[in-house]
């Protein structure tokens, strides 16, 4: 493909992503329950000023409030550089990460061991089946026809079981215990699970959390959300998130439910978890666990392997990714999100922009990308 092409196929691309994204972005921040939230959240005029000032100078236009009030509704706090959904996915991982092929190729969860195993500062779960496009293969990767990978699924106990591409927020990702074939819990067999999951699925090890998350939520796998970037050729890593389940919930997902809650470099907690929908606990509301001064050690080692996983394919610029720390003590990278990632989760739990001080140069690249494409979206 020519420059020229090239340059016509990426702004046809923006002009379609901003359409639809942004539309979608204003939907959801209309929906009433979330409008009840960001409208019960009054900003001064000086903060008015702040981010109309910010924007105007760095990304050359004012943008709408609501986002602002959104996000300071859960912690209070407000910031001028808080990054809008609708900036975020159409703007920023759009132009961070251009290179089509390479992030749909890295957000396919079955390419995942080929990509990161062997990292020094964590390991990835064990894979016990998995199928991409229709092919079957084993724990070694040896290829197995539909009928051998329904027996070794009925030989397995406790594993867990999602969807290898197309998926997002917990959907499809559960916990199954066969015993002669059946899965203990849907009584479903090993031959219906695999036709459910038609084309493209993994099945891994249950991962077993560290005894400091276990003793948050000991039912749901509980993962950090750590947001990475490359900017001026560096690797950044943004603050940190803490994704806790509720008992009877296999996964930690804000959008199943779950609970977030910002954690410091240390390993320290912030003082307020929150859902989704702005529901705020000083403790856990199952295990009763307070949030205030917890602490969990061996999370120092997780902001390392975000970094180390990062530097395997900077061909994609910016990536939320999920860890969690398994019963060993290791860091364990669970999955890599290279598009339609959550802005929000970050500056909901701390109260601050995600890209910080690096906020105004990212306005400024985006506002100088914006002239590239020749059906812009203004």
């Amino acid at each position: 493909m020519n420059s020229i092409t090239s340059k016509i196929q990426n702004g046809y691309d923006y002009l379609l992503e901003s359409i639809l994204v942004k539309r979608m972005g204003y939907r959801s921040i209309f929906d009433p329950k979330r409008k009840k939230v960001w409208e019960a959240s009054e900003l001064s005029n000086t903060q008015k000023k702040e981010i109309d000032h910010f924007y105007k100078q760095n990304y050359g236009k004012r943008i709408p409030y609501f986002w602002h009030m959104y996000y300071t509704a859960y912690t209070g706090i407000f910031d001028e550089k808080y990054i809008p959904e609708t900036i975020y996915i159409p703007e920023v991982e759009f132009c961070f990460n251009s290179k089509r092929h390479y992030w749909l190729t890295a957000s396919d969860k079955n390419f995942l061991p080929f990509i990161f195993s062997g990292g020094g500062g964590y390991r990835i779960p064990h894979n016990y089946l998995s199928c991409t496009y229709g092919l079957y293969r084993d724990s070694s990767n040896r290829i197995i026809d539909k009928e051998q990978a329904i027996k070794n699924l009925a030989t397995l106990s406790e594993c867990f079981i999602k969807p290898s591409i197309d998926s997002s927020s917990g959907v499809g990702c559960r916990v199954l215990n066969m015993h002669d074939g059946i899965d203990t819990r849907t009584k479903d067999t090993a031959e219906e699970i695999i036709r459910d999951y038609k084309d493209n699925f993994t099945i891994q090890e249950k991962v077993v959390c560290h005894d400091s998350l276990r003793k948050l939520s000991p039912d749901s796998v509980n993962t950090f959300r750590v947001m990475s970037y490359i900017w001026n050729n560096e690797i950044h890593v943004a603050p940190a998130v803490l994704r806790i389940g509720r008992t009877g919930k296999d996964v930690d997902n804000a959008h199943a439910g779950g609970l977030f809650v910002g954690i410091e470099s240390d390993g320290s907690l912030c003082d307020k978890a929150f859902t989704e929908m702005h529901d705020i606990f000083t403790e856990h509301p199952d295990t009763h666990v307070e949030f205030k001064d917890y602490q969990i050690p061996l999370f120092k080692k997780v902001g390392s392997a975000a970094y180390e996983a990062h530097a395997r394919i900077p061909q994609i610029g910016i990536i939320n990714w999920d860890f969690t720390v398994d019963h060993d003590g290791k860091v364990v990278l669970i999955e890599g999100n290279m598009r339609y990632g959550s802005c929000w989760l970050i500056q909901m739990a701390h109260g601050v922009g995600m890209f910080e001080d690096n906020t105004a140069d990212i306005l400024r690249y985006l506002k100088n990308k914006r002239k590239e494409y020749p059906f812009s979206y203004k």
